[in-house]
């Protein structure tokens, strides 16, 4: 079965004979991240734990992003010594440093800007 993951590419979730199996995107950043999250749920629901969901924390952005996707994006973030969020220079999905720099991920919705002081 393809299904789509939260920024609406391709996830494919499956069975052969008695195993399971997940199909991420080959992009790294893709493979790593956002598909990472609808895996995990996936195999949290297959233990059957009920809430699987991930559960946000409003905090403030100290970054500017003012022309996003029309897709949902999930950016990589880190805590600064302010307690709001600095946004990795780079966030192109080939750049793995990121997901390794980041405490987070911000899911920034379709064609939300953000500015620093947002919540």
């Amino acid at each position: 079965m393809e299904d789509r993951d939260e920024t609406g590419r391709p996830l494919a979730f499956g069975r052969v004979r008695k195993a399971n199996f997940i199909g991420c995107p080959g992009i790294r950043f893709r493979a790593s991240s956002p598909s990472s999250y609808s895996s995990g749920r996936f195999l949290l629901r297959t233990q059957g734990v009920a809430d699987v969901h991930a559960h946000a924390i409003p905090v403030r952005a100290d970054f500017d992003w003012p022309e996003p996707d029309l897709r949902r994006e999930f950016l990589r973030v880190k805590w600064n010594a302010r307690g709001g969020l600095d946004l990795y220079p780079t966030q192109d999905s080939a750049v793995l440093m990121s997901t390794a720099w980041a405490d987070g991920l911000v899911d920034n919705r379709p064609s939300i800007p953000s500015a620093p002081g947002t919540w």
